[in-house]
């Protein structure tokens, strides 16, 4: 027992490499992440990538360099909510964006239909105090309202990012396989469709969970 007492208290003396043992790992805000996104094919000056639900989008970080293909993926399991956020960014202001989107349609017709499909917008919050090491003064995405309540259309500011919630409930009775839709976006002067492939897995999540 001695000796285990005296080998624990001799690794604890020891100084780390370069002295840098009783630093704190370096963090940076979540917001200012840059490293992820999906970059689709942009037309006439608006710039669109997609990235997975996760993520915090900050309003001024640029778009992904590198193209990963042009649709936007993501998979379920039946009776699962599931959401990808679809951003825009203008080179300069777009007025009266509008969101529409149609049935997607899978393996051997199988349909899951317009109403399970919703497109939200992420607002965002000023943020003055940061509650820790992650977070830092400024907007932050955190609700999500409805896209255009009074259907008038959304104005998005030049250079920032405005990213869309599309948020899919897979019906219980779905066939499992592959899906493929498309959202439609407008606005004055501009139009784009992206497609979507929604994997949905073979097997069902019960309506009540069982786990905490």
């Amino acid at each position: 027992m001695k000796r285990m007492i005296l080998v624990c208290l001799f690794s604890l003396a020891v100084p780390a490499a370069n002295g840098l043992a009783a630093d704190a790992p370096a963090t940076r805000p979540a917001i200012d992440d840059a490293d992820y996104g999906y970059r689709l094919a942009s037309r006439d000056g608006v710039e669109l990538w997609w990235c997975e639900s996760a993520r915090k989008v900050g309003r001024s970080r640029p778009a992904p360099t590198e193209a990963a293909g042009d649709t936007v993926e993501l998979s379920a399991a039946r009776n699962e909510f599931e959401a990808v956020q679809l951003v825009v960014r203008p080179s300069k202001e777009l007025a009266g964006l509008q969101v529409s989107t149609g049935d997607w349609v899978g393996t051997d017709g199988a349909v899951i239909p317009q109403r399970a499909i919703e497109v939200l917008r992420v607002a965002y919050v000023p943020v003055t105090v940061p509650t820790d090491q992650f977070g830092s003064p400024g907007e932050w995405p955190d609700p999500l309202p409805p896209l255009c309540p009074d259907g008038a259309g959304l104005d998005v500011p030049k250079d920032t990012n405005q990213p869309l919630w599309i948020l899919i409930h897979v019906p219980e009775d779905a066939t499992a396989g592959r899906y493929e839709g498309s959202i439609r976006l407008t606005a004055d002067g501009w139009s784009a469709a992206v497609l979507l492939h929604l994997r949905v897995w073979d097997f069902t999540l019960p309506k009540v969970p069982h786990t905490r």
